[in-house]
C-alpha cells in the first residue's frame, strides 16, 4: 500500500511541475517570469520576496504559481488578467494603473486583500477598466476599487467574508451587497451612483456615499450603523429612526428638509446638515452633539439648550434673529454669518476653553454684541464685517480699547450689565448707624452714598453704598479687603473695622453688615445750593437746597437761602418757606439724623431783558447764600454757609456740568472741597433704562480720595475703577422722555490737591450714556484759581478774627497794631470801612446790621494785611 501512495504522489509532483499556467498577455507574462529575488512583485506567505520561474524555462507552472501569497502590479500596461486565477494560494493582490478593459477574479479561496487602482483621469484619452466581477471570493475581507474613471459594471456574488469595501471616482451607477452579511464598511464616494442596496447588512457599522446622484437611501436596515456620509447628493429626506447608535452624519449639499429620528440619540455628536432646504429642525432629542452644522439652510430659529458638550456650532447663512449660546460653556467655535440677528450676547458661551472664535460678519440689522464676559480671548480677525446697523458693542472694561480700535463707529463700553461678565464672587452687605446704642437693627438710619475701599493686595478700588446703605462688590478667587472710608474718620467707629475675604475658601456670595458707632458728640452739618436748571432770561427755574448732618448727633435748626431781590421773585417753594425779609426764604430743620440728607426745592422767576426795571441778559450772575445752622457749635462752620454765583445764560444746554463754588476759588480755599453737579435730560423717544454718567478725574488737580457723592435725582451707586474713573450708575431707572420727567442729575463733592497756586486752573468734563447709545459730553467747566477782586493778599499771619460765625460783634487780634478793617461781599461790593488811630492789638466791629451770608472781612496792620472769611448769622 505504501509503494502506491508513494506512486501516486510522485506522479502528481511531476504532473505539476509539468502544468503550465496559461498567461496570454505577454506583458503580464514577461512581469511573472523575468523576476529575480529582489523584487517588490512576488511575496512568499513570510512576506519575503521571491522568484517565481524557478526552472527558468519562462514559463509559470502551477507548483510555482502556489509559492505565490502576494501579488503587487504598480504601473504594469497589462491588458488582460487571465492566469492570475491560477495562483491558489494568493492572499493579496494590488493592482494599480493596469490597461484592463474587463477583469473577472473567481474561485480565488483563500484571496483576503484586493486593490484595484486606476488612472486617477482620463490618460491622452485612453479608456481602461470598465468591467470588473468577483465572484466566489469566499476568504476576501476587503476590497478597494480606487481612481477607475470608467469603471461602469461591478459584479460581485458570493463574498460572504467581505468586511471592507471602497470604490471611489468611478462611473458606477448602482451597487449591490447582497448577502454580505459580514460588510462593516463602506466607502462609495465621487462615483455616478443613483442606487445602493444596503438590505441585509446587519454589521454594516460605517456608510460613505458622498458625491453621488442619490436621490433617497434607506439605511434602516443598519441596526448598528455609526457613521454615515451622504455629502453632495440630492437627497430629500433622512431617516435614521432605526440607527440609535450612529454618532456622525456627514448630508451636506443635498436638497434636505426633514431628518426622522426615533427618541433621543445620546451617541450622536457629530451631526453636518449644511447647504441643505431645513426650515426648522430638532437637535433637542440629540444631547451630546459636539459638533453641529446647519449653514446654509433657511432655519428661522435653532434651540441648543440640551447640547452641553457642544464644541462646533456653523448656522451662517440662514433666516436666523436670535441665537442662545450664553450658557454653551463647551462652545469654542461659532459661525452664524449671514443671519437676521438683531442682538448677540456670548455669556458664559465657551468658557471652559482658553479661546473662543465667532463670526458675525453680514448680519446687516445686527445692532448691538455683547461679549462682557470677563474674559479676553474672544477672536473675531476679520469675523466682524459688514456690520452696517451695529449701534453698541458691551465688553469688559480691560476690553475697551481694543474693541474700540475695531468699531470706531461704534458705541463701545461695559454698561450693558454693572456685574463682571463671566464668572466672579460677591461681597455685599449693609451699613447703618446705631442711633441708640442697643446694636445696629432695622429701626437704625442707613449710610447712604459711604464710601469703602476695596483692596486685593495690588488693585484698589473705591465703592460706595446706594440710597439704602446696601453696597455690593464683585470680585475675582483670591484675597479681597473691605474698609469703610468715612469723610471724617474721628467721628465714627465701625464694627467691624474691615472684612478680609478669601475666595474660594469662603463661599461666595459673602454678607458682612457694617454698625457705626457715634465716637463721642460732634454736630456737623454741611449745605449746598443746586441749580437745576439752567438760568434763562424770563423762564421759571428750579433750584434746591440740600443739608446734610455730617455729625454723629441729631441735630435740629434751620435753613435759609438769601437772593438778589429785584432780578428774581418767588413761584413756588417745596416745603413751603417762610420769607422773614424779602430776600430770603427760610425753613425749619428737625431731627436731623446721621447722615440724613434734606431737600428744599423752590422755583424762581427771572426777570427779562425788556424789563424797565432790573433786566436781566446773558453774562449777568445771580447770587444764592445758603446758610444752615444747628442748635450747638459746628465742628466745621466754613460749609454752614455756600455762595452761589450762576451766569445768566440764552441757550439752553440740558446735558451740562457746574462747579457750584463758580469760575474761581480763592487761593485760602485751594485743597478744600469743590461741589460739582452734572445734569442729564432724556431727550430720545423711548424711557432711558440704565444711565451712567462717567467722570475722569484729573488726578494732578484732585484728590480721588475725598470724592463724597452727595445724592441726586434718582437713586444711584458709585464706583471708581482704574484709579480715576468715577461712574454714577443709575440701574434701571427708566427715565422718561415726557419734557416735564426727563430730567437728572448727580451731585458730589471734592477736594482739589493743595499744590495749586494762584493763577492755575482745574477742569473736569463729565460723559453721560443713556442705554447704548454714544456718550453726550458736557461742556468743560474750568475753574481758576485766583484772589477776589480789591482783596489784599495776605502778610500778617497773626491776624485773627473771632468768633465766627458770629451774629453780632466780630473780635480781631493781631501781634501788630491794628490800622483799618474793609468789609465786602462776595461780590468785592465794599459794604464798610472802619479806620484805627490807636494801633492797638485788638479791635471790635459791630456786624449785626449786616444779612446773613459770608464776608469778606480784609484787616491792615502795621505788618501786613489779612483777608478773613466770616460768616454771619
Amino acid at each position: 500500500m505504501r509503494k502506491l501512495i508513494l506512486f501516486v504522489s510522485l506522479v502528481y509532483s511531476i504532473y505539476s511541475l509539468g502544468q503550465n499556467i496559461n498567461i496570454p498577455d505577454p506583458i503580464l507574462k514577461n512581469r511573472l517570469v523575468t523576476l529575480n529575488f529582489n523584487n517588490n512583485t512576488a511575496f512568499d506567505q513570510n512576506g519575503d520576496s521571491i522568484k517565481i520561474d524557478l526552472d527558468n524555462d519562462n514559463e509559470v507552472s502551477v507548483t510555482e504559481a502556489a509559492r505565490v501569497y502576494e501579488l503587487h502590479f504598480n504601473q504594469l500596461s497589462f491588458q488582460s488578467g487571465i492566469g492570475l486565477n491560477d495562483f491558489p494560494n494568493l492572499e493579496t493582490l494590488y493592482i494599480q494603473a493596469s490597461h484592463m478593459t474587463v477583469f473577472t477574479l473567481d474561485g480565488l479561496s483563500n484571496l483576503k486583500d484586493l486593490r484595484v487602482e486606476g488612472h486617477r483621469g482620463n490618460v491622452f484619452g485612453t479608456v481602461w477598466l470598465t468591467s470588473l466581477t468577483l465572484n466566489n471570493l469566499i476568504t476576501l475581507s476587503e476590497v478597494r476599487l480606487d481612481s477607475n474613471d470608467n469603471l461602469s459594471t461591478l459584479n460581485m456574488s458570493n463574498l460572504p467574508a467581505l468586511e471592507i469595501f471602497q470604490v471611489r471616482f468611478s462611473a458606477l451607477t448602482s451597487l449591490d451587497f447582497t448577502g454580505m452579511q459580514n460588510l462593516e464598511r463602506i466607502t462609495a464616494d465621487n462615483n455616478n451612483l443613483t442606487n445602493v442596496n444596503l438590505t441585509g447588512l446587519p454589521s454594516l457599522e460605517y456608510l460613505t456615499l458622498s458625491r453621488n446622484q442619490l436621490t433617497s437611501i434607506d439605511i434602516t436596515t443598519l441596526p448598528i450603523l455609526r457613521s454615515l456620509g451622504v455629502n453632495v447628493n440630492s437627497l430629500t429626506s433622512l431617516d435614521i429612526s432605526n440607527n440609535p447608535l450612529i454618532h456622525t452624519i456627514y448630508a451636506m449639499e443635498n436638497q434636505l428638509n426633514s431628518l426622522t429620528f426615533n427618541g433621543q440619540y445620546t451617541i450622536l455628536n457629530n451631526l453636518d446638515l449644511g447647504q441643505n432646504q431645513f426650515t426648522s429642525i430638532d437637535v433637542l432629542q440629540f444631547p451630546n452633539l459636539e459638533r453641529l452644522d446647519l449653514d446654509d439652510n433657511m432655519l428661522s430659529s435653532i434651540d441648543i439648550s440640551s447640547s452641553d458638550n457642544l464644541d462646533f456650532l456653523r448656522v451662517g447663512n440662514n433666516n436666523l434673529n436670535n441665537i442662545d449660546v450664553t450658557d454653551r460653556v463647551n462652545l469654542r467655535n461659532l459661525y452664524i454669518n449671514e443671519n437676521n440677528l438683531i442682538n448677540f450676547d456670548i455669556g458664559q458661551m465657551g468658557v471652559n476653553h482658553s479661546s473662543r472664535l465667532i463670526n458675525l460678519s453680514d448680519n446687516i440689522l445686527l445692532e448691538s454684541i455683547n461679549v462682557k464676559n470677563n474674559l479676553s480671548d474672544v477672536f473675531f480677525q476679520n469675523n466682524i464685517n459688514n456690520l452696517p446697523n451695529l449701534l453698541y458693542v458691551c465688553v469688559d472694561d480691560q476690553e475697551l480699547s481694543n474693541f474700540s480700535n475695531s468699531f470706531p463707529n461704534t458705541v463701545v463700553n461695559s454698561y450693558c450689565s454693572f456685574t463682571p461678565g463671566g464668572n466672579f464672587n460677591e461681597i455685599k452687605g449693609s451699613i447703618s448707624i446705631d442711633v441708640d446704642n442697643n446694636g445696629c437693627d432695622t429701626t437704625d438710619p442707613v449710610f447712604p452714598n459711604f464710601n469703602f475701599t476695596a483692596t486685593d493686595g495690588t488693585i484698589t478700588g473705591v465703592i460706595s453704598s446706594n440710597q439704602a446703605g446696601e453696597y455690593y462688590a464683585p470680585v475675582q478667587d483670591g484675597q479681597h479687603t473691605i474698609t469703610p472710608n468715612p469723610e471724617n474718620p474721628t467721628y465714627w467707629n465701625f464694627s467691624p473695622a474691615n472684612v478680609v475675604v478669601d475666595f474660594p475658601t469662603q463661599t461666595s456670595p459673602f454678607t458682612q453688615d457694617f454698625c457705626v458707632t457715634a465716637n463721642g458728640t460732634v454736630e456737623d452739618l454741611e449745605v449746598v445750593v443746586v441749580p437745576l436748571e439752567q438760568a434763562r432770561p424770563g423762564f421759571d427755574t428750579d433750584y434746591k437746597v440740600v443739608i446734610k448732618n455730617k455729625g454723629n448727633v441729631t441735630t435740629s435748626g434751620s435753613v435759609t437761602l438769601d437772593f438778589e431781590e429785584g432780578f428774581i421773585t418767588l413761584l413756588s417753594s417745596t416745603p413751603t418757606a417762610a420769607m422773614p425779609i424779602t430776600n430770603q426764604l427760610s425753613w425749619s430743620v428737625s431731627n436731623l439724623q446721621p447722615f440724613q440728607m434734606e431737600e428744599y426745592e423752590f422755583t424762581m422767576t427771572l426777570n427779562t431783558p425788556t424789563q424797565a426795571t432790573n433786566p436781566l441778559n446773558g453774562g449777568d450772575i445771580l447770587t444764592f447764600t445758603g446758610t444752615v445752622t444747628g442748635t450747638g457749635a459746628d465742628a466745621m462752620p466754613a460749609d454752614n454757609v455756600m455762595v452761589f454765583d450762576q451766569t445768566v445764560v440764552n441757550s439752553y444746554d440740558p446735558n451740562d456740568k457746574t462747579c457750584l463754588e463758580g469760575k474761581t476759588i480763592d487761593p485760602s480755599d485751594v485743597g478744600e472741597y469743590v461741589h460739582y453737579m452734572i445734569r442729564f435730560e432724556n431727550t430720545g423717544t423711548a424711557s432711558a433704562v440704565n444711565i451712567v454718567v462717567k467722570d475722569e478725574i484729573d488726578l494732578s488737580q484732585f484728590d480721588i480720595t475725598t470724592l463724597i457723592p452727595l445724592g441726586g435725582s434718582h437713586d444711584y451707586y458709585t464706583r471708581i475703577r482704574e484709579g480715576n474713573v468715577v461712574e454714577f450708575i443709575h440701574e434701571d431707572i427708566n427715565l422718561d422722555f415726557n419734557d416735564a420727567t426727563n430730567d437728572g442729575h448727580v451731585l458730589f463733592k471734592i477736594k482739589t490737591l493743595n499744590t495749586l497756586v494762584t493763577g492755575d486752573t482745574f477742569d473736569n468734563t463729565a460723559e453721560i450714556y443713556f442705554d447704548f447709545n454714544f456718550p453726550i459730553v458736557t461742556n468743560t467747566e474750568t475753574v481758576t484759581v485766583q484772589s477776589t477782586a480789591s482783596i489784599y493778599e495776605a502778610t500778617d499771619a497773626s491776624i485773627a478774627v473771632y468768633p465766627n460765625p458770629t451774629s453780632s460783634l466780630l473780635n480781631i487780634t493781631s501781634e501788630n497794631g491794628i490800622q483799618n478793617v474793609t468789609v465786602m461781599n462776595i461780590n468785592g461790593r465794599l459794604l464798610s470801612q472802619y479806620q484805627f488811630t490807636s494801633n492797638q492789638l485788638a479791635q471790635q466791629i459791630d456786624v449785626s446790621n449786616l444779612g446773613t451770608g459770608m464776608y469778606f472781612v480784609t484787616i491792615v496792620s502795621d505788618l501786613g494785611s489779612s483777608t478773613q472769611k466770616v460768616v454771619v448769622e
